[in-house]
């Protein structure tokens, strides 16, 4: 074994033809070439085969020409090499950069710096088989690994949970590919002069960032109709009964608001306006705020409430009359646990299943998506959402009326 170690194993491409000059040993690329009429065995100052592969070129190129290795001082050549870039420190350094950008743009918004952070942990973690709460083993990984067999362990490892599914591995496929995109925004474009100011050296993450899959979250389809009665005849039940889920309930379907919208909200954000032709009109106006980090995107906008729906907030209003917030409850955590615990049991209980409808409350929002598609048009439904046409075409929107067929015979 101690013999095979040290031996020199050819390189092949993608294609499998053999990379002239160029080996593995002992985990390092080499370059075996003549240089003045001697054999000469030059490592590689790179860990991964594409870079190599593009450094014993220029290399032989040089050789082939007569540029020779530059003469090194006594003093750098006694210099300790640099390590390789870990994992932890790539993750300090991101998080210093983002830090910065945020203080002077806005953005990228703390939460999205965590969430990314935590998506290329993920990916590491599960590609190489580290368990749940040993995120110190990952960190300690050198940048080599993010390459894209890394890409490839990770998405094969996600479908294969999931069994012989169909459904379940295209949506195993749809989740591997946000989690990635989320992971690879840690290389951003804006990040590069971030990272040479603070000396670290990444490796060629060409295949990390264009491996795996490409799936896409299907058009959003309707629930049955079964399902959305039965669920509007039990909000009933929440009002008659003085709920505090009937908020909840009135927030994420008639006014399309996101969870964490609907965790934030106040009530002076509800503000009154007049038509032109003088008819009043309340608005829940979500944007950022001195307290409230704002929308999701950052995008903001205006929703309409109903007048009857106003009715109802002012009704409820009176049994929790001091706090500044729609919903009920002291705190932030307690509002959050109100909304995707408590509320999102009782959509359970009504067949809203985890397996096919992954957000509870988030549901809802699309329900009023596809309402006022139906009604206003593309234009206000995206516009009451807070998003882009596109992507309430694609996620939120679809008709929500049937409709006889169109007689095809005049």
């Amino acid at each position: 074994m101690s013999e095979n170690k040290y031996k020199l194993v050819p390189v092949f491409d993608s294609r499998k033809k053999r990379i002239p000059g160029l080996y593995t040993r002992a985990g390092r690329y080499y370059l075996r070439t003549q240089v003045k009429g001697k054999q000469r065995l030059l490592a590689s100052p790179h860990d991964t085969k594409l870079q190599s592969m593009r450094w014993a070129k220029k290399k032989r190129a040089e050789l082939r020409h007569g540029i020779e290795e530059p003469v090194v001082s006594p003093d750098v050549a006694m210099a300790p090499a640099k390590k390789p870039a870990t994992i932890e420190a790539l993750v300090d350094a991101y998080r210093k950069a983002a830090a910065d950008r945020f203080a002077t743009f806005g953005n990228p918004q703390p939460y999205t710096v965590n969430g990314n952070v935590n998506s290329l942990l993920l990916v590491v973690r599960q590609a190489k088989g580290v368990e749940e709460g040993e995120e110190e083993k990952a960190l300690k990984m050198r940048l080599g690994i993010l390459n894209g067999n890394l890409v490839k362990a990770y998405v094969r490892k996600k479908v294969e949970e999931v069994g012989n599914d169909f459904e379940m591995q295209k949506r195993a496929r749809v989740t591997a590919t946000s989690t990635l995109t989320q992971a690879r925004s840690v290389f951003a474009k804006w990040t590069r002069p971030y990272y040479q100011v603070d000396d670290l050296v990444l490796p060629d993450l060409e295949e990390f960032k264009t491996a795996g899959t490409k799936e896409r979250m299907k058009k959003y389809e309707l629930p049955p109709q079964a399902l959305r009665d039965k669920t509007a005849a039990a909000a009933l039940k929440l009002l008659e009964n003085r709920s505090p889920l009937y908020l909840v309930y009135a927030l994420a379907y008639e006014t399309g608001m996101r969870s964490g919208e609907i965790r934030g909200a106040r009530w002076d954000w509800i503000e009154e306006n007049r038509t032109p032709d003088g008819t009043v009109i309340h608005e829940i106006n979500i944007k950022t705020r001195p307290d409230w980090k704002g929308p999701k995107n950052l995008k903001p906008h205006r929703i309409p409430i109903s007048s009857e729906l106003m009715a109802e907030l002012e009704d409820l209003r009176s049994d929790w009359p001091d706090g500044p917030f729609i919903l009920p409850g002291g705190t932030d955590t307690a509002r959050h646990d109100l909304i995707r615990r408590t509320f999102a049991a009782w959509m359970r209980k009504l067949g809203w299943d985890s397996k096919t409808y992954v957000k509870a409350a988030h549901e809802l929002r699309k329900l009023s998506g596809s309402r006022w598609y139906t009604e206003a048009g593309l234009e206000w439904a995206a516009k009451w959402l807070g998003d882009t046409p596109a992507v309430v075409a694609h996620y939120y929107a679809d008709i929500d009326r049937v409709r006889p067929a169109v007689n095809m015979r005049g």
